[in-house]
């Protein structure tokens, strides 16, 4: 009986990112091997599940499996809690792909992975040209994502991916001329692909139906599946500023309304690019980049991270010091959780801790911004981190994800998790 309770507090420690000796938050190397070994070569993060136990990232390190030696990138699923990793990007035969994938999205419950690849041994590839598939996990079998519904390959390049958590939708984005809505003129399109009905649709459209007039991708969904979001400089799109910058929308796909969301409190269009929009499960936050001047206190001189409220309209600067200032750098890539209390980016702002980007947590509740891409000495990674454009939080606040380069980190250029964050 006792060892059953040890193991149950040790499975709930885990995953509420806790410790028992207590004390502040502590970094840890997630891209290891099945046997606890770190990774041997750089690795990068894709996602986390939002209950913090499955962790998909791509590496070319030769002591994971189907890397040829270290020679080709493959993208690996981490199960967290029985330390456990497998390789994701091979064929249903079990062949590794024979040429890069990276930048993979994983469904609650671990059981389907996207990712994008160029190998010419997955289903309707062709080495050299990136497209999407998905890796149903428990059954072993591979499937292109990026193709029409009557099962067509896309006939150009499809990538950048994301699953919604309930492991239904792929929302992904193309030059494919045959796919609906294609412009035919290089500009990419945005899509939502649906696994159970093996359908997909157009994602980047006025709420009319008509497809964007221009370019249009950087998906991001929904747990759910039901909102997504995208950045567009289609002039057919609310709140276009018609000089072929973007602004950020999210199209609800049962109401089948296309909505602004780069805006201020106001409701007026950002007057300046807005991009790179990542949507909290919940769907009511949207996290985006803007170097617009109208949305206050930014002044349009950095790139910075705002949070929409979908539900109450309201938009708020997030990239700024604990003394509320906007930071004097580039930010971008805001990840808010179900809450909006908490966001978490990345920034090169000089007014923030660190050298080179950085990745900050902004507590919107109590005005604070603490420096999370850090040793356990409480030293910026020396070489800077990043994050993905995907999940990087846990649904509970307790745990954040990214990847750091620089020799004063454990591992060294490799996935890592700070927490307990509260």
């Amino acid at each position: 009986m006792k060892l059953v309770l040890a193991a149950a507090l040790a499975c709930l420690l885990l995953f509420a990112g806790t410790t028992l000796a207590g004390g502040g938050p502590r970094t840890k190397v997630e891209s290891r091997t099945s046997n606890g070994a770190v990774a041997s070569a750089e690795s990068d993060m894709a996602e986390i599940s939002p209950n913090g136990r499955y962790l998909t990232f791509w590496s070319s390190a030769a002591n994971l499996p189907g890397t040829a030696g270290g020679t080709i990138e493959q993208v690996f699923l981490r199960d967290r809690k029985t330390g456990k990793v497998k390789l994701i990007s091979k064929t249903t035969a079990g062949a590794p792909g024979d040429d890069t994938s990276e930048d993979s999205s994983v469904s609650a419950n671990g059981s389907r992975v996207v990712f994008e690849s160029t190998a010419g041994n997955l289903p309707g590839g062709v080495v050299g040209d990136d497209q999407v598939y998905v890796r149903f996990v428990k059954t072993g079998r591979t499937k292109r994502v990026s193709k029409t519904s009557g099962g067509a390959p896309a006939d150009n390049e499809s990538y950048d991916a994301s699953i919604s958590a309930n492991g239904r939708f792929v929302v992904f984005e193309s030059y494919a001329t045959n796919l609906p809505g294609a412009l035919g003129s290089g500009d990419e399109q945005a899509y939502i692909h649906d696994l159970k009905r093996n359908k997909t649709k157009l994602l980047s459209r006025t709420s009319s139906g008509a497809p964007g007039d221009a370019t249009s991708g950087d998906t991001a969904i929904s747990a759910k599946g039901r909102i997504a979001v995208f950045e567009s400089e289609a002039n057919n799109l609310p709140g276009a500023l018609g000089t072929g910058e973007f602004q950020v929308y999210a199209r609800d796909l049962k109401r089948a309304k296309t909505k602004l969301v780069s805006k201020s409190s106001a409701g007026v269009p950002a007057n300046g690019d807005s991009f790179d929009p990542l949507i909290s499960d919940n769907s009511r936050f949207v996290g985006f980049t803007s170097v617009a001047d109208n949305l206050p206190p930014a002044d349009g001189t950095y790139d910075q991270v705002f949070v929409h409220d979908r539900k109450k309209g309201k938009t708020a600067l997030v990239s700024r010091t604990s003394a509320d200032d906007p930071g004097t750098g580039p930010s971008g890539n805001g990840y808010p959780s179900n809450n909006g209390r908490y966001v978490l980016f990345e920034s090169e702002a000089s007014d923030l801790p660190g050298d080179f980007t950085q990745i900050y947590l902004r507590d919107r509740t109590r005005g604070r911004t603490k420096l999370l891409s850090r040793n356990n000495a409480g030293e910026p990674a020396a070489d800077g981190a990043d994050i993905p454009r995907n999940r990087v939080l846990t649904a509970n606040y307790r745990l954040a994800f990214f990847d750091a380069a620089g020799d004063n980190m454990p591992g060294i250029d490799q996935v890592y998790s700070r927490g307990p964050l509260r």
